[in-house]
């Protein structure tokens, strides 16, 4: 079967019910994001031209942050990924970091402890770090 954008390449790829080679798929799946006005947090591999050195490679850019590599298109950005994991490991700092009124203030210890719930429900922290963030403050308290 051939690819139904370029008509050149063996399809491998189904999107929206049509069927692509892998660099089509990529441009399609860019296409549906444009259509649709979606908001990528983590973009993908959008091929630009083929890699003369590698026959299965692409030079490809992120349209979310415009880095360019060369990879199979359709893949999801290193560079966006890495972004988004400081992001998550700076929301997790953040969280295990007590109040500075945390003894004194029993608002305050709700609110660090509904962080903290929320910080393990979306699975940025385990319970176990929560805890022992806990313990920690709750120990420096204690040894002041």
């Amino acid at each position: 079967m051939r690819c139904e954008r370029c008509n050149e390449a063996t399809a491998v790829w189904r999107h929206r019910n049509r069927h692509y080679c892998v660099p089509c798929c990529a441009l399609a799946r860019w296409d549906t994001t444009v259509e649709h006005g979606i908001q990528l947090e983590v973009g993908f591999a959008v091929p630009v031209r083929r890699d003369p050195d590698t026959p299965d490679q692409w030079w490809c850019t992120c349209h979310v942050c415009g880095a360019e590599w060369v990879d199979t298109p359709g893949l999801n950005c290193w560079r966006c990924e890495r972004i988004m994991a400081d992001r998550i490991a700076a929301q997790a700092r953040t969280a295990l970091q007590p109040p500075d009124d945390l003894h004194d203030n029993p608002r305050a210890r709700a609110e660090w402890s509904d962080r903290l719930r929320t910080a393990v429900d979306v699975g940025i922290l385990t319970m176990d770090q929560a805890r022992d963030a806990i313990a920690r403050a709750f120990e420096q308290a204690e040894s002041a």
